[in-house]
């Protein structure tokens, strides 16, 4: 019973080879020598051949496979990879370019950012524009479900792009050089009190022993207006760490709810290792 089944087995499937290669026949991809090759094939022939091209395919499927996966990472294609999407899937090229491309607008966001807080905030908008646009597409019943797939891939590759490139800057000297909120306000206090005091010291040195008294009080005054700066100083650094940390959890929530429809949609898990 096995070894008929097997042979049913066979003939079912080299009816479909000699299908497959009628229909290449006649669709004129075949070359003369080609198809004159293969007027004399033998069975074997044919599945060899079979083995040969679904080989090729299946290559061909982990090659996209890896492409698709490091953009959806974010990550940056060689100019081998690249080469490869013009000749195969030129609309994916385009995709591509344009996600970097935005990538790179919101680089120049953050080193327009004046503050360690307006970087948080750069990166929370950025990532709720992201959330809105792709739950408007996913969550619409009359949208097919080939654009739902395309709309999640690309929300992801723009999500990890915008991560990776926030990550870099976090830690580049130029944010380290930026100032707090806090400290902003706590330096705008100080011109200002170096503003009164100087006018106080201008107005107080006409005479002599009331300029020497005026010195001594306006010493003092001095002293603790530098105790009072520096409690500023401290108060200000502390109110600015709790807000970039509240706006930074808000963004996560934003980054891990995106990743989390974008796994759902797209049917995988989307912790890529590129």
């Amino acid at each position: 019973m096995q070894m008929i089944s097997g042979t049913v087995k066979n003939a079912v499937r080299l009816q479909v080879l000699n299908n497959k290669w009628q229909q290449k026949k006649d669709s004129g991809k075949l070359t003369k020598d080609e198809r004159n090759a293969r007027e004399n094939w033998t069975k074997e022939d044919y599945l060899i051949q079979d083995i040969k091209e679904q080989a090729e395919q299946n290559r061909k499927a982990e090659h996209d496979t890896r492409i698709d996966n490091k953009i959806m990472a974010g990550g940056t294609l060689t100019p081998d990879e690249e080469k490869y999407l013009e000749q195969n899937n030129p609309e994916a090229l385009k995709k591509y370019k344009e996600i970097k491309a935005e990538k790179k607008l919101y680089e120049e966001k953050l080193k327009k950012c004046r503050t360690k807080e307006e970087v948080e905030r750069v990166k929370l908008n950025t990532m709720g524009e992201y959330a809105s646009a792709l739950k408007k597409v996913v969550n619409d019943p009359l949208i097919p479900k080939s654009e739902k797939l395309a709309k999640a891939r690309e929300m992801l590759a723009k999500t990890n792009n915008v991560q990776n490139v926030h990550i870099s800057f976090v830690n580049s000297s130029e944010y380290e050089e930026l100032p707090t909120e806090g400290e902003e306000a706590v330096e705008r206090t100080e011109e200002r009190q170096a503003q009164y005091d100087s006018q106080i010291t201008r107005d107080d040195s006409s005479d002599t022993t009331e300029g020497e008294e005026s010195a001594a009080d306006g010493a003092d005054q001095a002293e603790k207006n530098e105790d009072s700066h520096e409690e500023h100083r401290k108060t200000g650094k502390k109110a600015s760490s709790v807000h970039s940390t509240s706006v930074a959890v808000r963004t996560d929530i934003i980054i891990d709810d995106i990743k989390d429809v974008c796994a759902k949609t797209i049917g995988q898990s989307v912790n890529f290792t590129i």
